[in-house]
């Protein structure tokens, strides 16, 4: 978040495709949720996000962006190039 406010950072990529996350959905969801938050105090307008393999992952990164009214728009893509494009827009 400090750098989203430092270099006032207006959009955002990122990469789940290679990431790891072995804890449950009660420990994972808070975390992923209190970021979402935190981030929505920032400047950033758009979210784009390139997403994993892990089908409960996603359940639970979809759950908390749907669960709460951003001003920020966000995107999930299953490729690199198109989140680009989208984030260009």
């Amino acid at each position: 978040m400090e750098h989203s406010r430092n270099y006032d950072i207006k959009r955002l990529l990122f990469d789940a495709r290679e990431t790891q996350v072995d804890v449950r959905e009660e420990v994972f969801a808070p975390i992923i949720s209190q970021f979402v938050q935190d981030l929505a105090t920032t400047r950033v307008q758009k979210v784009a996000r390139v997403i994993s393999s892990s089908v409960f992952r996603e359940h639970v990164v979809r759950k908390v962006f749907n669960n709460n009214v951003l001003p920020i728009q966000f995107e999930s893509f299953s490729e690199m190039e198109p989140a680009v494009e989208w984030l260009k827009h």
